[in-house]
């Protein structure tokens, strides 16, 4: 795919980039392949100092990629902010975004319509007193035997 590279500076940018020599004027463009642009973005060039030793404005890399312009706009009119996370599959309204979540119904949680969690929490309750009753009795039988906080049954 074809992108424009534009140089933001206001002094010309020149390169040796693969054996050819790139030239962007001031406040223009050039087509590039998109992977070549982004390996231009990404080359190191040194800076070149100016007579008082300061970096020279002149050779700055200010560039800039512009995406297909084209593709930019198709995308804009395709824009959907609905998305299925389940696949990751795009809808425009809601009623297809329900048609695409039918597809994962198996992978739903089950709801808590018949008192579910009302049981679960009276479940952990009374697992909470039996553990602090077990937890009171493990503190007699460490008592008895005369092991100080520090020690741990499993030690014996």
């Amino acid at each position: 795919m074809q992108v424009r590279v534009q140089n933001l500076n206001s002094y010309p940018y020149k390169e040796r980039f693969r054996d050819r020599d790139i030239v962007i004027e001031p406040n223009s463009d050039i087509l590039m392949d998109e992977d070549e642009a982004d390996y231009l973005m990404g080359t190191f060039v040194f800076p070149v100092k100016d007579s008082q030793g300061r970096p020279d404005p002149k050779f700055f890399k200010k560039l800039k990629i512009h995406p297909d312009d084209l593709k930019a706009l198709r995308d804009s009119n395709n824009k959907s902010s609905l998305v299925c996370h389940a696949n990751g599959q795009k809808a425009v309204s809601q009623e297809e975004l329900a048609k695409i979540l039918s597809n994962f119904q198996h992978m739903l949680a089950p709801t808590n319509e018949d008192g579910e969690a009302e049981a679960v929490k009276k479940q952990n309750s009374a697992l909470r007193r039996e553990n602090k009753e077990l937890k009171s009795r493990l503190e007699l039988i460490e008592e008895k035997l005369g092991l100080g906080a520090s020690q741990n049954v499993e030690s014996l």
